[in-house]
């Protein structure tokens, strides 16, 4: 392992607020990575490699004679799993800095271990990742025995019953088609980026870029934030993966039974709203990857979620309840506004919202007056003249079976119209 010039300045930063002493941290080569005294980053400090070369771990300078370019002080070996990887200096009288130079070298190669372990925990997530868009954008024909070897060094056991929950916040943007969501074979691999040469430096990059560059900064931290807490979430109830793809967090779970399933997304829906002040559009396919394949499931959780964002006040859908939502993507969108200005003839423009709000809570209380009123905050009586004079207005009563069902294909046909419109 290397120290990097980013974790020297890291360690400088951290045990400078500890020790009163100027600090120095070399690599094998001898050249000064970080420095208390910025004037001597990338300098060359001859005991630092003569150090190195003479496998000595401790030195102690008394004074400038022994090395021309090196102050006063003590510097020691820094270790990496038994390995010499580089060396810290501390300036100062070495009687006075001795006493501590030991403990020094040991937060050093504490930090260094920490930021070693971050680094793979972080580089074993991306790979998870990586393996959970293969497995979504995978056909049953591709998924073998090594496939799933794979997945079990994940702790992702592929043949075990499991669940997809895809979760958007239209807060924060728009959503995506499913075609739109890349899949895994396109996404770029590291040669594919520009190497640091190709990346232009600040003072090349226009302000507006720059602006565009600090919001990006944010609004990651944000997504950031919001993954760990779904993650964090959904962990302490059942095992599950997650991650950020498009504009989807994408959770593939064990399975449960389907009501607590119910629950759990009721929780989740609550918890995304109380906690990010906004209220998540949230689809999912219950019974996942067992006949069709991860693939077919994740569509069917996008239509699910497609469909939660048509009707905001269910809070969440699952495609194993869908009916009408599997096909209606299929009618035009004239056809579907002919149906609904059929149904609704004769109601003003500037009134058909309320209509729909009426009939849909009259849907949602299994048509209960009662309940209905309750959830509309209205007395039995002013509901019942309502629904009577839709019924009298477009010839339809709602109040009648024959007739509440077409109120609700022409519902959910307004929904999807100002659905789209808002794309």
């Amino acid at each position: 392992m290397n120290i990097t010039s980013e974790l020297a300045e890291k360690i400088i930063t951290e045990i400078q607020t500890i020790v009163g002493h100027k600090i120095n941290i070399m690599n094998r080569e001898g050249i000064i990575l970080a420095s208390s005294n910025p004037s001597r980053v990338g300098t060359y400090h001859s005991a630092a490699k003569y150090m190195i070369d003479n496998q000595l771990s401790i030195l102690e300078i008394q004074d400038t004679l022994q090395f021309n370019d090196v102050k006063p002080g003590i510097n020691l070996t820094i270790l990496y799993e038994g390995e010499v990887i580089g060396v810290i200096g501390i300036t100062g009288d070495s009687n006075e800095v001795k006493d501590y130079g030991l403990i020094i070298k040991k937060m050093t190669e504490l930090l260094i271990r920490q930021v070693h372990l971050t680094n793979n925990l972080k580089t074993r997530e991306f790979e998870k990742s990586e393996f959970l868009l293969e497995w979504i954008n995978s056909d049953l024909n591709t998924i073998n025995d090594q496939f799933y070897q794979r997945g079990l060094y994940y702790n992702i056991n592929i043949r075990a019953p499991k669940s997809i929950i895809v979760l958007f916040d239209p807060s924060v943007s728009q959503m995506p088609s499913a075609s739109q969501v890349l899949p895994a074979s396109q996404v770029p691999s590291a040669s594919q980026l520009p190497s640091a040469s190709q990346v232009p430096s600040a003072s090349q990059v226009p302000s507006a870029t720059l602006l565009t560059e600090v919001s990006y900064e944010t609004h990651q931290t944000a997504v950031t934030a919001q993954k760990q807490w779904i993650h964090t979430f959904l962990k302490n109830h059942i095992d599950c993966v997650t991650l950020k793809h498009a504009s989807y967090f994408i959770v593939v779970c064990e399975k449960i039974p389907l009501e607590k399933f119910r629950l759990l997304l009721t929780q989740l829906q609550k918890g995304l709203e109380e906690k990010f002040k906004s209220i998540w559009s949230i689809g999912a396919c219950y019974n996942a990857g067992t006949e069709h394949g991860m693939n077919s499931s994740f569509h069917h959780a996008l239509q699910a979620l497609s469909s939660s964002s048509h009707t905001p006040n269910w809070g969440y859908t699952i495609y194993e309840d869908m009916d009408l939502e599997l096909f209606s993507h299929q009618v035009t969108g004239v056809t579907k506004e002919l149906f609904i200005q059929k149904i609704f003839s004769g109601i003003p423009e500037e009134s058909l919202e309320s209509v729909i709000s009426t009939i849909s809570a009259y849907i949602d209380a299994n048509g209960s007056i009662e309940k209905c009123a309750d959830q509309l905050y209205i007395h039995k009586n002013t509901l019942q003249n309502k629904l009577n004079k839709i019924s009298k207005i477009t010839g339809y009563n709602p109040r009648d079976l024959k007739h509440l069902p077409l109120f609700y294909i022409a519902i959910s046909f307004y929904h999807d119209l100002i659905n789209n419109r808002l794309k």
